[in-house]
């Protein structure tokens, strides 16, 4: 049965992962999605409700674009160039305070 696409957004992997486990639990389940969500598994680093928050967290107080968001909370950079690398896609030049200040939002899916 085809599907129809609603919506198309950049998520960080664990919003993705738990979207797709709550697929899997409630419906016959296909072999691209077990394998989907095998990969997801492997590489969630975050709890899927921290993840949520910090990604919107990082839309809504530094502006960032969906995808840079995601894109940080997926990778979970440790150091100031690392999170320099993704972020030089935004039009936007980030000072060392404020890639410090990201870090230290991204921090938290690290705490759990």
């Amino acid at each position: 049965m085809p599907r129809e696409i609603i919506e198309c957004k950049s998520i960080p992997i664990p919003v993705a992962r738990k979207i797709l486990e709550e697929r899997i639990e409630s419906e016959e389940s296909t072999d691209i999605q077990r394998k989907t969500y095998n990969y997801l598994l492997k590489f969630s680093k975050c709890n899927p409700e921290v993840a949520e928050q910090v990604y919107k967290e990082l839309i809504e107080t530094f502006n960032l674009k969906d995808d840079t968001a995601a894109m940080l909370v997926n990778i979970l950079p440790e150091t100031i160039d690392e999170a320099r690398i993704v972020l030089t896609v935004e039009d936007k030049v980030f000072t060392t305070e404020e890639v410090k200040k990201i870090l230290q939002v991204l921090h938290k899916c690290k705490e759990e």
